[in-house]
């Protein structure tokens, strides 16, 4: 299922933002079926070393009227713009307690004030994310257990 490489071509840099946001969307969609169940430190450890990060949270999601769902980056420099702070990259980490499988995408929160918040509104009933942050190495990958997906791979 992940194997599989698909060529995407696109017309404009909105359809391919677009589509890149199914395909993240789609691959979370296939391993959670809980969205943010209890993790032992234990877990959480093993995958902030596998994504290279020192620091992990579990954030509140407090979306802002300005705010747009898959748009976290954006979201983040309109409110630094706004208001001020930092913009914070890391991944947020979604697990499925069933099959011990957990997801890692590029994600950024804005920090004020030493507190980390989520701007970015979401589709579905979660209040909060569990987010890893704190490495150099930031890729743009999802990562699935611990391996990198392409954008391209479904």
């Amino acid at each position: 299922m992940f194997g599989i490489r698909i060529k995407l071509c696109y017309n404009t840099r909105e359809s391919f933002i677009q589509k890149t946001n199914e395909i993240r969307m789609a691959s979370i969609n296939q391993i959670t079926d809980a969205i943010l169940p209890s993790i032992d430190s234990t877990q959480l450890e093993i995958i902030q070393d596998k994504l290279g990060c020192k620091n992990s949270i579990e954030i509140d999601i407090t979306p802002r009227p300005h705010a747009v769902e898959n748009e976290c980056h954006t979201n983040v420099l309109r409110q630094i713009k706004w208001y001020g702070g930092d913009k914070i990259e890391g991944y947020y980490v979604a697990i499925s307690e069933k099959e011990n499988k957990w997801v890692a995408i590029k994600h950024s929160v804005w920090r004020k004030d030493n507190e980390l918040i989520d701007v970015t509104p979401v589709s579905d009933n979660r209040t909060k994310n569990i987010f890893v942050w704190g490495s150099k190495n930031l890729s743009s990958a999802v990562y699935f257990n611990g391996q990198e997906i392409s954008h391209q791979q479904v």
